[in-house]
């Protein structure tokens, strides 16, 4: 392809790109100028700004206390890492090494007491004094028994949890040289929180429920050994519904939430349209994964994965070719919340199918873009989706999949009474970040494509939080 063709080509794809509608020159049976224009609200020149640490919490409090009296529960109590931060603002770090139930948080129906942490007195000085503050969450710290032999050896939880603990896990001070101020602030907020001391995670849980005047009530947990310990315990009736119930609380955003939720959009599809602009023919699918993951760090952001072409392993050794389309769905996260992206990409011309594809995807959110508002469910959305490409003239199936997006790709709870996760039909919430995914996964059109924006519900309709630019990128 000569150097004009293909500034022909960029220039048609840039076009349909801005009326909405992704197509390209031998699209004969698309006309772009007739392409509905995108209704976007956010104004995406201004420079990306990293958010600072939320200095207020993540948990949604109110939404917490009416779901859990709705489901006649008095506290949650959690054990797995992105529940504890969502509760907490902190990430145990330990999980992150394969450490897991050393960390656990509750919160209780009463919106009066703080939520609870759990945690490991040098844990704690070493990674959450900037975080969990005790303006925002009672912090319970433990270090280990004073006599440890007895402690393991005795069967008696009651025993255990009278057992005394070292006094103190803290590093060892010398007078060699004056402390650094990061040294003095984390002791010193470290000895804050460090009145009571526990000697386990366990002792610690137990007391807490205790004081918390569980006993007898009902709570939920999040994970079978979570639920294991507290029947030890023989203290209160137990539901192992945690884990939806959570979910279910952070469909609807905080606003310190729907700041990271902000930056991780739109910096993920920065870091994705980056790296999809770099490639050439020839290339590997790990190449183009390697340009994902340092556009992500220049962003501080932490790839989760890239799917290039349906391919979701990173090992497989695939290479861009000339001529072939292939979609690009790029997840990551900044502070655990996600940015999700999708596009169609083509060195050289896409096919006259996958034109017209791409064209029929683009008008199909479009049109859903300005419906999506409070109260209206996925059915609903999957629905309209269907209505709309009906009138396209593309031979793809048509794939609508709309998702909360939040600490995880996929941040919604399953459908009751299942023993699988299985997706639920649920209702659009003012505060929720949503995804509808639209990709391309049929073969024999000359490639793949995908189209996925991520939006925020909003009382009157959805706010686009990364630009929907570029829906076909041709390099």
């Amino acid at each position: 392809m000569d150097l004009d063709r293909r500034n022909i080509l960029l220039g048609l794809a840039g076009a349909a790109s801005l009326a909405g509608a992704a197509a390209c020159s031998r699209a004969q049976d698309v006309d772009p100028e007739t392409a509905p224009a995108i209704d976007n609200q956010s104004d995406f020149s201004d420079a990306l700004v990293l958010p600072a640490l939320p200095d207020a919490p993540l948990l949604n409090r109110a939404r917490a206390s009416q779901i859990m009296a709705a489901q006649g529960v008095d506290a949650l109590i959690c054990a797995r890492p992105e529940n504890i931060y969502y509760l907490t603002n902190h990430y145990p770090m330990l999980a992150k090494m394969g450490i897991p139930q050393l960390s656990y948080a509750i919160v209780t129906r009463d919106e009066t007491i703080a939520p609870l942490l759990v945690i490991g007195q040098f844990a704690y000085y070493l990674g959450a004094t900037e975080r969990a503050t005790p303006k925002f969450v009672d912090v319970r710290l433990y270090t280990a028994p004073a006599e440890a032999d007895s402690y393991f050896q005795s069967f008696s939880v009651f025993e255990q949890m009278d057992a005394a603990a070292i006094e103190s896990f803290l590093p060892q001070m010398h007078d060699a040289h004056p402390l650094h101020p990061i040294e003095q602030k984390r002791r010193d907020l470290t000895l804050e929180v460090s009145e009571r001391i526990y000697p386990t995670s366990e002792v610690a849980l137990l007391k807490a429920t205790k004081d918390l005047l569980l006993t007898d009530k009902r709570v939920a947990v999040d994970n079978g050994t979570l639920k294991g310990l507290l029947e030890r315990a023989d203290r209160m009736d137990i539901a192992a519904s945690g884990e939806d119930l959570i979910r279910q609380i952070r469909l609807q955003k905080t606003s310190a939430e729907i700041e990271l939720a902000r930056y991780a959009a739109r910096a993920n599809a920065e870091a994705g349209l980056t790296a999809a602009k770099s490639v050439r023919d020839g290339a590997s699918f790990q190449d183009l994964r390697t340009q994902y993951a340092l556009a992500c760090a220049e962003r501080s952001l932490t790839t989760k994965f890239m799917v290039i072409d349906g391919i979701i392993p990173d090992s497989v050794p695939r290479q861009i070719e000339d001529g072939r389309s292939f979609l690009i769905d790029c997840v990551s996260h900044h502070q655990y919340y996600h940015g999700d992206y999708g596009r169609t990409v083509c060195v050289g011309e896409p096919t006259r199918h996958i034109q017209k594809a791409t064209a029929a995807l683009s008008k199909v959110w479009d049109e859903l873009l300005p419906q999506l508002k409070p109260g209206v469910r996925y059915s609903e959305i999957s629905a309209m989706a269907t209505k709309a490409y009906a009138d396209q003239t593309s031979e793809a199936t048509l794939i609508c999949n709309p998702h909360s997006v939040g600490v995880h790709h996929t941040d919604e709870p399953s459908r009751p009474n299942t023993y699988h996760w299985a997706k639920d039909d649920l209702e659009l919430l003012e505060g929720m970040v949503l995804s509808v995914d639209l990709p391309i996964a049929d073969i024999g059109l000359g490639g793949s494509g995908h189209l996925e924006d991520l939006v925020l519900i909003g009382a009157e309709g959805a706010e686009l939080l990364n630009d929907t630019g570029d829906r076909v990128i041709i390099v």
